[in-house]
């Protein structure tokens, strides 16, 4: 139905609306500046996966893109575009349906305030089945994989994986057994050299699933990405589709000589 958007709800709060100069951004009659503080957390603390017709988003998209050069120049900082979306559509008079279930990305999310599509895992599944196969039906529409996911010293982090992966010469990741949910209660963190080894635990039993099921799907979609490139634009003799890439030295929780794996690099 126009007029009625949906958005994720993400944990930023009224931010949009406080770290910008908002007659800068969106002028001084913008109806921006006339929203209650209630409004502004109800409707405009959104990000994406969104739902809209084609006629409300073209029309949030045209002024979105008019607002986010003007937003990175008052915020430099992670999020500026999603504000520059709130504000669009705040400026637009097209308030948002906060949902929850569209998205899952923290695996905290609900135990530290955040609101997550966790519950088909939760409820339904405990740790030993989070690797087994879901039908679509089940889940939700995007893994947004923004966060640290550890468990034992199985690891993957966006921010740590090699710039070069999807090449010929890298090799694709070791992906993680099917059991991984019930074989660790804790995990390491890699390239901590200060405390490095250092088991950080993880009580409560959904944080261990909600963890597995994130890395047994990560992984092989990560390795899934670099086959398709190796497949296309490299020589099937010398391409490297090993699964070794690791990112601890030893992946035994009880030996843990110090390695920082995000300085690891690849040849083109």
């Amino acid at each position: 139905q126009h007029g009625i958007p949906f958005g994720t709800q993400y944990d930023f709060g009224t931010q949009p609306f406080t770290k910008v100069n908002l007659t800068y951004v969106a002028g001084k009659d913008s109806p921006v500046h006339y929203l209650s503080e209630n409004d502004r957390e109800i409707y405009y603390r959104t990000g994406p996966p969104y739902l809209a017709t084609a006629k409300d988003m073209y029309e949030i998209v045209l002024t979105w893109c008019d607002f986010v050069p003007r937003v990175h120049q008052e915020y430099t900082h992670l999020l500026g575009e999603m504000y520059a979306y709130c504000l669009a559509a705040a400026h637009l008079k097209k308030p948002h349906q906060q949902v929850s279930s569209l998205m899952i990305s923290n695996i905290y999310a609900k135990d530290n305030g955040l609101i997550e599509g966790w519950p088909f895992l939760d409820k339904i599944y405990p740790a030993e089945k989070a690797c087994d196969h879901f039908e679509p039906h089940q889940l939700p529409f995007t893994l947004h994989y923004a966060q640290n996911y550890m468990l034992g010293k199985w690891f993957f982090s966006k921010y740590r994986l090699s710039p070069r992966f999807i090449s010929c010469k890298a090799p694709l990741l070791i992906e993680p057994p099917k059991d991984i949910g019930v074989d660790y209660d804790f995990f390491v963190k890699p390239g901590e050299k200060k405390e490095y080894g250092k088991r950080e635990p993880l009580q409560i039993p959904h944080w261990r699933a909600r963890a597995a099921f994130t890395l047994c799907n990560v992984i092989p979609r990560m390795n899934e990405a670099s086959i398709f490139f190796k497949d296309r634009h490299c020589d099937r003799q010398t391409a490297n589709y090993q699964k070794k890439y690791v990112f601890h030295k030893n992946m035994d929780p009880n030996i843990n000589n110090y390695t920082n794996y995000r300085e690891q690099t690849f040849s083109k």
